[in-house]
């Protein structure tokens, strides 16, 4: 699982905030280029799936069993006032079935024109919360953070979007 955890982040952390994913089909576990002209809108999507269909279209090869990944990615957007919100929280990661994987990643873009309504403004935040603990003997419950536990980490990645090779709005973070 190690393995493709690393892979996993870097993908999800490009594709959420580049939107370099194709946007394929529409209903409510898909996304269309239609529902980011819509006022808002809240869905569950399968990121493996448009890992795949990117591959397929890329020619990229895949690892053995890619048709039995799974990961649910909850999506809200809204379009209103003048501003573009787009939230990404991904979990439930699953290479089989058998067994899931919680990887609280959460990315918000946000685009909107200044007062003036002369300049882009493009931000973006991704958190990925990464967590250890341990249990100690006054543990409420087992395998699960609480009182009396040491908590360690929580991390916030951030990367200059300039990098991706597009042109920006001149303000963005």
């Amino acid at each position: 699982m190690k393995k493709i955890l690393i892979p996993l982040i870097l993908l999800f952390l490009v594709a959420s905030t580049s939107f370099l994913v194709p946007i394929v089909t529409a209903d409510a576990s898909t996304l269309s280029q239609t529902d980011f002209q819509q006022p808002s809108f809240a869905k569950t999507v399968d990121y493996f799936d448009y890992a795949r269909a990117y591959a397929t279209l890329s020619g990229v090869s895949t690892p053995a069993n890619f048709d039995q990944w799974h990961a649910n990615m909850y999506m809200t957007y809204v379009n209103t006032s003048g501003i573009q919100l787009l939230y990404a929280g991904l979990e439930n990661i699953t290479t089989d079935g058998s067994s899931y994987m919680r990887l609280p990643a959460q990315s918000i873009l946000m685009h909107y024109k200044t007062d003036d309504g002369k300049s882009n403004v493009l931000t973006a935040s991704t958190f990925l919360m990464l967590m250890a603990f341990n249990d100690s003997s006054s543990s409420r419950f087992q395998n699960s953070p609480d009182i009396g536990d040491n908590l360690y980490a929580s991390y916030s990645l951030g990367y200059d979007l300039s990098s991706i090779g597009v042109n920006l709005p001149s303000f963005n973070s």
